[in-house]
């Protein structure tokens, strides 16, 4: 296994690179997704901000291209068994609520009832970093009324939408 500086290295220069690419190249980022899912699983919480960040700037540059998948990958890593794998699902969230603000409505509800579960995790960590991205991301929510599904969502996360906005009330 590569050291953790090796990662964060590596994780550097795919945050800077990734956003840049020309958009027929932007395939060739689909198979480097699971990948990076397990940097944010990673025991070092450096190797998870860095891969945090990526997840953030990544989502920012190319939004409608890569959240899908990305979420696809992210929303099932809030309720694994493992706490390390939960918190990185958490700072994940997390750096993509900061670094993307409002451009974030039309994925909001897929997030917010995997983090109000969270909460009430076990671990102190994923509770704390749950609590303020939850509190971030619920600002947000008034701005989701009437706003369509965004494109690229497969029927899983359709039907996860509809039903959590009709929890939230927000449909």
């Amino acid at each position: 296994a590569p050291d953790p500086q090796s990662l964060v290295n590596s994780l550097q220069i795919f945050k800077v690179v990734g956003p840049c690419l020309a958009p027929e190249l932007l395939p060739s980022l689909d198979p480097l997704l699971p990948g990076l899912c397990v940097c944010l699983q990673h025991a070092s919480a450096v190797v998870r901000l860095m891969a945090a960040r990526c997840c953030a700037v990544l989502s920012d540059a190319w939004l409608q291209q890569l959240m899908p998948a990305l979420l696809r990958l992210l929303v099932p890593m809030l309720s694994s068994p493992q706490p390390t794998t939960r918190l990185g699902g958490v700072e994940a969230c997390a750096a993509m609520v900061s670094q993307l603000g409002p451009k974030l409505v039309p994925y909001a509800v897929l997030m917010v009832v995997p983090l109000l579960r969270r909460m009430s995790d076990t671990s102190a960590d994923v509770r704390q970093r749950a609590s303020a991205c939850f509190g971030s991301l619920v600002a947000l929510l008034p701005l989701a009324q009437g706003v369509p599904s965004p494109p690229g969502l497969d029927s899983e996360q359709l039907a996860a939408a509809a039903k959590d906005s009709e929890f939230l009330q927000i449909g």
